[in-house]
């Protein structure tokens, strides 16, 4: 077996040896929380913005995240008409009781811009987009409080509210975490981190079936044409 040949091989067997691990069973134990993959079927996922079509427009006319995110905000702000206000790299919000606070980027952490991206009205939270110097991550803003909560990435609640669940999926550049949060949320809506993953492969979509189980749509790159492949798993939350 030649050199080439040989490398190839073991390549090949590392990249089987490293995914065969996505189509087992999975369980993470932390304390009274169990969190377990196991694989499932394909399904369909909600859109996660009311007017997704146009978001996936807007995301067709840029090649820069940044750029993406200044656009997204100036639509989902046209739509939703939150009160939510842009002076320069700021942000000012009126919370609940009629207090406005100013939001403004941390640039001791290479923050460079927030960018309003989603409205949570039950849950009195509202997403914010956080651009860095490369790659980016969010934060929920609790309207009742002021309290800000970063998070990886987009943000999903339970049906029940008492959870939530974020993702983000960056296994190319490494700008960006890759992986799982998952938060309790209390009356107040405050919100703590309970469990965070990070696997080798990507978490693409997400959507809850009910208020201990969610359906996930992953990714991973293999091959030397670094060809995508797609699976699905099974997210089963519990208390024991």
């Amino acid at each position: 077996m030649n050199q080439k040949l040989l490398l190839s091989f073991i390549f090949i067997l590392c990249v089987k040896l490293s995914y065969s691990q996505i189509d087992k069973d999975t369980t993470f134990i932390n304390g009274d929380l169990n969190v377990k993959f196991t694989a499932t079927n394909p399904i369909s996922f909600p859109p996660y913005y009311i007017n997704q079509l146009e978001i996936d427009s807007i995301s067709r006319n840029y090649n820069n995240s940044y750029l993406t995110a200044l656009a997204i905000e100036k639509n989902q702000l046209d739509l939703l008409k939150p009160k939510v206000r842009i002076d320069k790299t700021d942000r000012f919000v009126i919370l609940n009781n009629n207090q406005e606070i100013k939001l403004s980027p941390d640039s001791t952490s290479n923050e460079a811009e927030y960018t309003f991206d989603k409205i949570f009205k039950k849950q009195n939270q509202i997403l914010f987009r956080v651009q860095w110097e490369e790659g980016g991550n969010y934060f929920l803003l609790n309207t009742l409080t002021g309290e800000k909560t970063y998070t990886i990435g987009r943000v999903f609640f339970s049906p029940n509210s008492k959870y939530l669940i974020s993702i983000n999926d960056d296994i190319e550049a490494g700008y960006s975490s890759n992986g799982f949060q998952l938060f309790s949320v209390d009356k107040n809506n405050n919100l703590k981190v309970i469990w965070s993953y990070e696997p080798d492969w990507g978490p693409e979509e997400i959507v809850w079936i009910d208020n201990g189980t969610l359906i996930i749509k992953g990714y991973y790159f293999y091959g030397e044409n670094h060809e995508k492949k797609i699976f699905y798993k099974k997210l089963k939350i519990y208390v024991r």
